[in-house]
C-alpha cells in the first residue's frame, strides 16, 4: 500500500508484473499462515520425520513461492529506479 504514494505508472508492464508478484506473495502468506497452524498442531518435540511429508512439501513450496515473489518484486523495483 505504501508504494501507491510513489505514484507508480500502472501502464508499464514492469509495474503490473510487480503488482502481480506482490499479490502472489500476499496470497501465499495467507496460505502459509494456514500451514503454520497445521504445523502447530504437532507436539513441539516432533521431528520432521514424523510430520506428514505432504505438509512439509507444502511448507517448502510456500517458502519458495515467497522468496521468488519478493525477490522478483524487489528486483523489478531496483531496475525501475536505476534504469531510464
Amino acid at each position: 500500500m505504501s508504494g501507491l504514494f510513489l505514484h507508480p505508472n500502472l501502464l508499464l508492464p514492469r509495474t503490473q508484473i510487480k503488482l502481480v508478484l506482490v499479490l502472489v506473495a500476499t496470497l501465499n502468506g495467507m496460505w502459509a499462515h494456514g500451514l503454520s497452524k497445521q504445523l502447530e498442531a504437532h507436539p513441539a518435540i516432533t521431528t520432521a520425520h514424523r510430520v506428514d511429508q505432504r505438509l512439509l512439501l507444502k511448507v517448502m513450496g510456500a517458502g519458495a513461492i515467497s522468496q521468488t515473489a519478493w525477490w522478483g518484486a524487489t528486483l523489478i523495483g531496483f531496475l525501475a529506479t536505476t534504469s531510464r
